[in-house]
């Protein structure tokens, strides 16, 4: 069986966590543009807003698949708290 192509990633994603609005930019590296989402903050699990952010950016045509790197920043939470990992 033939080795399948897996195709080159295209966009990158960065997201900033704040305590009212969760803020994301898509980079699609083919193009250079730059598409921009603002969602509210949901505190009690702030990966929910990230997730609507970019089911947002799917909506208007981004592959799932073809986001390669993610960058996260915020103020709302310690990093600690997304990976688990000891203070």
């Amino acid at each position: 069986m033939p080795a399948r192509r897996r195709r080159p990633p295209r966009y990158r994603l960065g997201v900033d966590v704040g305590g009212t609005h969760t803020d994301l930019v898509l980079l699609d590296e083919a193009t250079g543009e730059i598409a921009v989402e603002k969602v509210a903050s949901t505190p009690r699990n702030p990966a929910l807003g990230v997730l609507e952010g970019v089911a947002r950016f799917v909506r208007k045509g981004a592959a799932p698949g073809a986001i390669d790197r993610a960058r996260w920043c915020g103020v709302a939470f310690d990093p600690a708290d997304i990976t688990s990992k000891p203070r």
